[in-house]
């Protein structure tokens, strides 16, 4: 069985709740859980904002 690595959460939340947005194990990494929230908290109104948001949040958890 491929080693788990918890990929370190970016929220105070993830913490709290009990659970990773992010885990690799072996050469996969999985989300889950990832919207786009900007760092201030705030949401914008426009879809696509949201989506290229997420996708960068899921770049960090990749590169991390």
């Amino acid at each position: 069985m491929a080693e788990r690595t918890r990929i370190p959460p970016l929220s105070p939340f993830e913490e709290q709740a009990g659970f990773t947005r992010a885990l690799r194990t072996g050469n996969r990494i999985v989300l889950s859980g990832t919207i786009g929230v900007e760092e201030d908290g705030s949401v914008r109104p426009d879809a696509g904002a949201q989506a290229d948001r997420c996708f960068a949040l899921i770049r960090n958890y990749i590169e991390q």
